[in-house]
């Protein structure tokens, strides 16, 4: 069971996330706010221990700071993440606009 609660999360949060943006949805209404679940492989760049352990929290709290800083759940908003070391990713629930500034906020730290 130890080996699948990684997956059973990210299966739950998956379903919440797309429960909680159908609800938000509204067939007359502007979209642009309507959450998105996307999740981003983050294991290039700079999220591991000395001892080889993933550890995403900076770069948790940096895009927390940096992109959409008052859409976060923490801050009063609705955008969500969470941090999956098994496949070194963070699982990101947020409008599509905020999907974008993470893109290029993560873009711009690979070089791209």
């Amino acid at each position: 069971m130890n080996k699948l609660k990684p997956l059973v999360l990210f299966a739950v949060a998956m379903i919440v996330a797309f429960s909680s943006a159908s609800l938000l949805a509204d067939n007359t209404a502007d979209h642009s706010d309507q959450l998105v679940v996307v999740m981003y492989r983050v294991g290039d760049l700079p999220v591991w221990t000395n001892d080889g352990k993933f550890a995403s929290d900076i770069l948790m709290v940096y895009l927390q700071t940096k992109v959409s800083p008052r859409m976060w759940e923490a801050r009063g908003g609705v955008a969500t993440m969470a941090s999956y070391p098994k496949n070194a990713s963070l699982v990101i629930s947020a409008p599509a606009k905020t999907h974008d500034e993470i893109i290029k906020t993560l873009r711009l730290h690979r070089g791209e």
